[in-house]
């Protein structure tokens, strides 16, 4: 995703203040967040139950949680390999929250492993193929300002599928768990911004 793009996409999502930082995503030379403003939405038809949707958001956490602990086995320095473990567990508790959403609309006597069963991993945070996003990110470009850089450009565009989703699906409580999830991915968003800038661009 270009920083254009990406300030767009958080000034329409309510960011007040959208600032480039230092090298923005021209400085990643690995994995690039791009794709059509289409791109994921073919995984609902806008017709799914409040449980179906949160099965289809619950994927795509497990699928960007694979991805940074994939991508940590091939970090080349320690402090790399911490980073996407941690952001590994960011996800994890993400998969939490939606978990604590599907249990409050599902029946009684459902357990985390029913959703983990349904759910599809395939397809990570924004839409992008697991194993295609793996293929292209470049070990040797990690650092840890790039990784950060590369999160936010991955959680800007979960929000950004999420409000989409949600102005597709007809059911009101469908709609409503996917706004509440896309500010979920805001406030994480502004957590990655204040880490990078704590870096001070290093």
């Amino acid at each position: 995703m270009r920083s254009r793009a990406a300030a767009e996409m958080l000034a329409g999502a309510g960011f007040k203040e959208v600032y480039s930082l230092k090298g923005g995503m021209h400085a990643w030379q690995g994995l690039t967040a791009a794709g059509p403003p289409t791109q994921a939405l073919g995984l609902i038809s806008g017709g799914e139950s409040l449980p179906e949707m949160l099965t289809v958001a619950y994927g795509m956490e497990l699928g960007l949680s694979h991805f940074y602990q994939e991508a940590a086995g091939r970090a080349e320095s320690p402090a790399t390999a911490e980073l996407l473990r941690l952001l590994a567990q960011v996800e994890a508790k993400h998969q939490a929250r939606v978990w604590d959403m599907y249990a409050a609309s599902s029946p009684v006597g459902e357990n985390q492993e029913e959703i983990k069963r349904l759910a599809s991993a395939k397809v990570m945070e924004g839409g992008r193929e697991v194993e295609q996003a793996l293929t292209e990110l470049a070990p040797a470009a990690l650092r840890p300002a790039a990784l950060l850089e590369l999160a936010m450009s991955l959680e800007t565009q979960a929000l950004d599928l999420y409000l989409r989703m949600a102005r597709k699906a007809r059911a009101e409580s469908a709609r409503k768990a996917l706004i509440d999830l896309s500010q979920d991915e805001k406030a994480h968003l502004q957590a990655l911004a204040e880490r990078l800038e704590g870096l001070g661009g290093h």
